[in-house]
């Protein structure tokens, strides 16, 4: 597997957009939730119940990927989010002039 594929701009932007992704911003409220609701049920009819690690897993994993979403809206250049390639830039009307502002956003 080729890490730069998968490390570009472009690729992240689309990963950042999919629903599967987005739908982790759910999962990390509702986990806890669960979880308490789950003890507070076993505490009243004495019965143990105990998270599975799978559970404790995805919650962990829903809170690294809403992590992942914060870093790249902070670090991902203006211009990428604004246009997914060169093409999208000029097709869009813009000129080289213009990217100026950009430039200035990568410094």
């Amino acid at each position: 597997m080729k890490l730069k594929k998968y490390s570009n701009w472009k690729y992240l932007k689309q990963l950042n957009s999919s629903k599967f992704i987005n739908s982790m911003y759910i999962y990390f409220f509702l986990v806890p939730i669960f979880v308490k609701t789950s003890e507070l049920i076993s505490s009243k009819i004495y019965i143990q119940v105990n998270v599975p690690f799978s559970l404790i897993c995805f919650y962990f994993s829903a809170l690294f990927f809403i992590i992942g979403k914060i870093l790249l809206k902070i670090n991902c250049p203006l211009i990428i989010k604004e246009n997914d390639s060169f093409s999208d830039f000029l097709n869009s009307g813009k000129k080289l002039f213009q990217l100026k502002p950009y430039i200035k956003d990568i410094d």
